[in-house]
């Protein structure tokens, strides 16, 4: 999101963040109007560490209340799908359905978001949970309320972003419709702070890849790199989908249904080596690892496919759209021993993760999770279980499971997880670590870097942290009962990619 610097709330700025940087002569009504917002919450008697955060929600309750005025059906899009999930349409408030219209501004919406905001850092990186009924989140969202109702009768409607987004030869161009789902997961107010939790993550792994075959990209195509990934491999939203996704629900809302089925199915591999099959006068037929084939037009490369028939592997990040395999993003050539390489070390990493579960599932009869006391314990069980030496699990790895205590092991049919110091907090029958003093801040760790994705899913949908719980002025069993409830929905929103 392009928030903007030093509090100056220019149009310019307004207009930046909009979709495809489209305009519109009610840009200088919001922009203004955001500007309002953050004056009138600025000298607000709020706390203070809120007040660091009053610039982003009120640039994302602008642009919330633009979505709402106009009908983009971005928010209405969340709504949609949280109660497709989960019976209701928002998480967290006994909001009265009958009364809660999706073409209107809603109270509980803005103390959402506002709660969302003050929240996606501080949960991700420090694991601080506040309850969304907090007092000093309901004033703010009291303030920002009261000037939004004044202002909706008035405020004009944005009709250019809802004409762009309905307009079917949008979608006819596979390049056109990736610039809207890269907008949705680097600009749109609802995705933005969710997807900047991750960038520095997806920055790490450029480099690694292009580290992996020694090339060095310049700056124009490294961000072109970057923002094709955006576009359909990254996670985001509240929800934690992808951003193809949220465009087929909104799609779905201006019953453009066929379009809709189109970009909501549309399947992302993100880079990979590929064996080069064969070459026709107007494709390439490509297979990875397992000998899948791919079928990829000559059109859409930049040499044509005589030129590349010297090489016999492919690297390239690959979508398939409408039935169509094509480049999603930079394509390298390289000679056969590149591709036969890489597999074999893939192929003999993704057996050794196979073979290691099934030893550890064998000895503890079917068991998905087991639990260790400490770091030397698990050493020693690595020790005896395989002949793989924990001296050669290197770095910083190594020396954190080393130091760590309560260390859980998830076991999946393709490998396991290793989850430091979380077993205090997983209730469960065979877990003789568990700690019922301290089980009630537990659901912190389902968001931790520590616990992987495959272990939340598990810990969520087997109930296994039943006495967590939030804090609440209602009491304990209330603040349990919030936790309990939208257990899902804080691991989809604040495992950001990574549920």
């Amino acid at each position: 999101m392009h928030k903007p610097q030093n509090y100056k709330f220019s149009v310019n700025a307004w207009r930046e963040s909009q979709l495809l940087c489209i305009s519109s002569s009610s840009d200088f009504y919001y922009s203004k109007l955001m500007k309002r917002l953050y004056d009138t919450l600025k000298v607000a008697p709020i706390c203070e560490p809120v007040k660091d955060d009053l610039v982003e929600i009120s640039w994302i309750l602008a642009h919330y209340f633009e979505d709402v005025v106009s009908g983009f059906g971005l928010w209405r899009a969340f709504t949609n799908l949280h109660k497709q999930y989960y019976g209701r349409f928002l998480p967290f408030f006994d909001v009265d359905e009958s009364d809660y219209y999706q073409d209107e501004m809603n109270f509980a919406d803005i103390q959402l978001i506002i709660w969302m905001v003050i929240m996606v850092e501080d949960a991700i990186n420090e694991g601080k949970f506040l309850n969304p009924e907090n007092v000093p989140i309901k004033r703010i969202a009291e303030i920002a309320y009261n000037l939004l109702d004044e202002e909706f009768e008035k405020a004009p409607i944005n009709t250019s972003i809802p004409l762009l987004l309905k307009e079917e030869k949008l979608y006819d161009n596979f390049f056109s419709m990736r610039e809207v789902c890269q907008w949705i997961c680097i600009d749109s107010y609802l995705c933005s702070m969710f997807t900047k939790t991750v960038s520095d993550n997806i920055d790490d792994e450029m480099s690694e890849i292009f580290g992996s075959i020694c090339v060095e990209p310049d700056e124009n195509m490294r961000e072109y790199v970057i923002a094709t990934k955006y576009a359909f491999d990254v996670k985001t939203g509240p929800l934690c989908i992808y951003p193809q996704q949220w465009l087929a629900q909104i799609l779905l809302q201006y019953g453009m249904t066929d379009i809709s089925i189109d970009v909501g199915s549309i399947v992302s591999k993100p880079f990979a080596f590929y064996d080069v099959k064969r070459i026709n006068d107007d494709e390439m037929i490509w297979t990875d690892y397992h000998d899948v084939e791919y079928r990829l037009k000559d059109k859409d490369f930049s040499e044509s496919c005589q030129h590349k028939a010297k090489y016999s592997t492919a690297f390239s990040p690959i979508a398939r759209y409408r039935g169509q395999w094509q480049p999603n993003g930079v394509s390298s050539w390289y000679t056969k021993k590149m591709f036969t390489d890489s597999k074999k070390k893939f192929l003999s990493q993704e057996l050794g993760d196979k073979n290691f579960a099934e030893l550890i599932e064998k000895k503890y009869s079917g068991r998905k999770l087991i639990y260790f006391r400490n770091g030397k314990e698990w050493s020693k069980f690595m020790t005896d279980l395989t002949d793989l030496k924990t001296d050669k699990i290197k770095g910083d790895l190594k020396q954190h499971l080393l130091d760590s205590k309560n260390i859980a092991i998830f076991i999946d049919p393709t490998g396991i997880s290793i989850a430091p110091d979380v077993a205090s907090f997983i209730k469960d029958d065979s877990n003789p670590y568990y700690n019922s003093k301290v089980a009630s801040g537990g659901f912190s760790y389902l968001i931790n870097e520590n616990c992987t994705s495959e272990l939340a899913h598990y810990i969520v949908e087997n109930h296994l942290m039943p006495e967590s719980r939030l804090s609440s002025k209602l009491g304990e069993e209330h603040g349990r009962r919030l936790l309990q409830d939208n257990l899902d929905f804080i691991a989809r929103c604040f495992r950001t990619n990574n549920y």
